[in-house]
């Protein structure tokens, strides 16, 4: 069945989300990769990060592993988020050489049976949001930082006729 969910409620998650990243040191101009077809967790993520003033570097996860490292790596992504364990699984060998990258997020929640052993960290997206449900004052500092002009997210062209192109889009 359909996940229903209220406005309120995303709001809620919205800063929760946003607060638990501020919370892991996510900072305005933060790039975050955001590797997930389209679900509600992907929304939430989304509207988080360009809320907080981080930069969404969003790419969908029939991605080819080549190409999401390239993106990790050409962005600078810190953190990048994933759809799900089995994604986890193809791309962590290979994105693990990125030298910016700090950690996962996954968001089925696979992670603690997971072991990363890659040299990054690996997190739950809800206890991102548990760690942020609590602290929406950084969410809302974070809001009022971000202007016009800051980069919203830099989306990646298909890269069929070469090496995928960055185009970043202002709020």
């Amino acid at each position: 069945p359909p996940l229903l969910i209220t406005y309120a409620e995303l709001g809620e998650k919205v800063r929760a989300f946003g607060a638990g990243l501020l919370s892991m040191n996510v900072k305005k101009g933060d790039r975050v990769a955001l590797i997930s077809d389209n679900c509600p967790e992907w929304l939430i993520t989304d509207l988080a990060l360009i809320s907080i003033g981080a930069i969404s570097v969003p790419r969908g996860a029939d991605t080819s592993t080549a190409e999401i490292w390239y993106i990790i790596n050409h962005s600078e992504a810190k953190i990048v988020v994933l759809e799900n364990r089995r994604l986890f699984e193809r791309l962590a060998p290979e994105i693990s050489s990125a030298p910016t990258l700090q950690c996962i997020v996954l968001l089925d929640n696979s992670a603690t049976v997971l072991r990363s052993g890659y040299g990054f960290e690996l997190h739950n997206f809800a206890d991102v949001c548990e760690t942020g449900r609590n602290r929406t004052e950084l969410f809302n500092q974070a809001c009022e930082s971000v202007a016009r002009e800051d980069i919203a997210a830099i989306v990646y062209t298909s890269g069929t006729t070469g090496i995928p192109k960055g185009v970043p889009l202002r709020h």
